[in-house]
C-alpha cells in the first residue's frame, strides 16, 4: 500500500467516531471520506473545491471532528492567500474552536491554528488581538517543549517586525517583555540555546524601549544583557560585550546619569585594548564614543567636570590619531562637540591643554 493510501486510511480511521450516522459501516464512511481526504492531501488552494468538499463532509461528520478542522484550516489559508482576510479569520476561528475540543487547548494542532490566526490579524492590523494569539501560541510551545528556543525567538522577531511596520512600538515592548519571562521560566531541557535566545530578546526589547524614549527601562535591559553575556556558558563574541557596554554608556548619557558611566567606560576600554588592540577600528569607535560621552558630562555641573573634559579630549584625540595612522585621514577638528554643540574640539583643546592659546593650523 502506498504511503498516501496509508495516510488516507489513517485519517478515515481517526474520524470514524465522529460519524453523524451510527448505522454506516466503516467501508461506507470510507467511500464518502476518501475523495475529500485525497483533495486535502493534494495541496490544492482552490477555494470552491475545498468549500464544496466541506459541505459534503458536514453531511457525514460532526463539525467538531479532525477532518473538518483540517479542511476548514485549508480554506482559511486559501482565503488568506487570496486576500479575503475577514473570511480567513472567520474560518481560522472556527477551526481553532473545533481543534480545542478535539485535540485539547494546549495541543500542537491548536498551535498551528493560532499561528495562522495571528498572521491573518497582523495583515488586518488587528495588532492587540494578533499579539494575544501569538503569546498564547508561544506559551504552549515553551511550556510543553514543542519548539526550540531558537525557533521561538525567530518567530518572535518576525512578529515584532510586523508590529514595528505598524508603528506598534508600545505593544512590541509588551510582547517582548512577556516573551522574556516565558523563556526565563521555560523548562525545555533539550535545548541549550536559551541564553542566545534571551540575548536576542533583550536586544530587541532594548531597541523598542529606545524608540519609545523609555531610557530608564532601556538601560536596565542593557545591564541584564551585559550580565547575560558575562555569565553565560555560551561563548559570546567579545564584540557583543563591547556593544553592550557602549549601549549602556550612551543610554546613561541620555538620562544624564553620568556617574554611572565611569565603571563601564573603564571596562570597555580595557576590553577593546585586550581584544582588538590600540590600532584598530574597534578602538577608534570606542574612544570616540567615550570621548563624546565625557565631553557631554563635562557640560554638566559636577565635581568631576574638569577631569571629564580632559579625559574626553584625550580619548577623542586618540581616536583621531589612530584613524590617521590606519587610514591616513583625520576627523574634522572644527566639529562642534559637547552636549550643547557650541564649541569645536579645537577650542576645547586650546582651553584645556594650551591655556587658551590658539593651536597652529599645521
Amino acid at each position: 500500500m502506498a504511503n498516501s493510501d496509508v495516510l488516507v486510511q489513517r485519517t478515515i480511521d481517526s474520524n470514524l467516531r465522529y460519524s453523524l450516522s451510527k448505522t454506516k459501516t466503516k467501508a461506507e464512511l470510507g467511500t464518502s471520506l476518501t475523495p475529500i481526504v485525497q483533495l486535502c492531501l493534494s495541496g490544492t488552494r482552490d477555494i470552491t473545491d475545498l468549500e464544496d468538499a466541506l459541505g459534503d463532509l458536514l453531511k457525514v461528520l460532526e463539525r467538531d471532528s479532525p477532518l473538518v478542522c483540517w479542511i476548514t484550516y485549508l480554506i482559511s489559508e486559501a482565503n488568506k492567500e487570496d486576500g479575503s482576510l475577514y473570511q480567513a479569520e472567520k474560518l481560522a476561528l472556527e477551526s481553532l474552536s473545533s481543534r480545542e475540543k478535539v485535540y485539547g487547548e494546549e495541543s500542537t494542532e491548536v498551535i498551528v491554528c493560532l499561528d495562522l490566526l495571528y498572521n491573518i490579524l497582523l495583515q488586518l492590523q488587528e495588532y492587540e488581538r494578533a499579539s494575544n494569539h501569538f503569546i498564547r501560541s508561544t506559551q504552549i510551545k515553551i511550556t510543553h517543549g514543542f519548539a526550540l528556543f531558537s525557533t521561538v525567538v525567530e518567530d518572535a522577531l518576525e512578529f515584532c517586525r510586523g508590529l514595528k511596520a505598524g508603528k506598534q512600538y508600545t505593544l512590541g515592548v509588551k510582547v517582548m517583555m512577556q516573551l522574556k519571562q516565558l523563556i526565563s521560566a521555560g523548562n525545555n531541557t533539550q535545548d541549550d540555546s536559551r541564553d542566545v535566545a534571551s540575548a536576542k530578546i533583550y536586544s530587541t526589547l532594548a531597541e523598542l524601549l529606545g524608540t519609545e524614549g523609555q531610557y530608564s527601562q532601556q538601560v536596565v535591559v542593557y545591564e541584564e544583557l551585559l550580565s547575560l553575556y558575562k555569565n553565560s556558558k555560551h561563548n559570546f563574541d567579545s564584540k557583543e560585550i563591547i556593544s553592550a557596554h557602549e549601549s549602556i554608556i550612551q543610554t546613561y548619557g541620555k538620562l544624564q546619569r553620568y556617574s554611572f558611566t565611569r565603571p563601564h567606560i573603564d571596562s570597555l576600554i580595557k576590553m577593546v585594548l585586550k581584544t582588538a588592540g590600540v590600532r584598530s577600528n574597534e578602538s577608534i569607535q570606542v574612544f570616540k564614543i567615550v570621548g563624546t560621552t565625557l565631553l557631554n558630562q563635562a557640560d554638566e555641573d559636577s565635581s568631576s567636570r574638569l577631569c571629564d573634559r580632559i579625559d574626553g579630549v584625550r580619548y577623542l584625540l586618540c581616536s583621531m590619531l589612530i584613524k590617521k595612522e590606519l587610514d591616513g585621514m583625520i576627523d574634522d577638528f572644527e566639529e562642534k562637540v559637547g552636549s550643547n554643540k557650541k564649541r569645536s574640539l579645537r577650542e576645547i583643546v586650546e582651553e584645556v591643554l594650551y591655556n587658551n592659546k590658539p593651536l597652529t593650523k599645521n
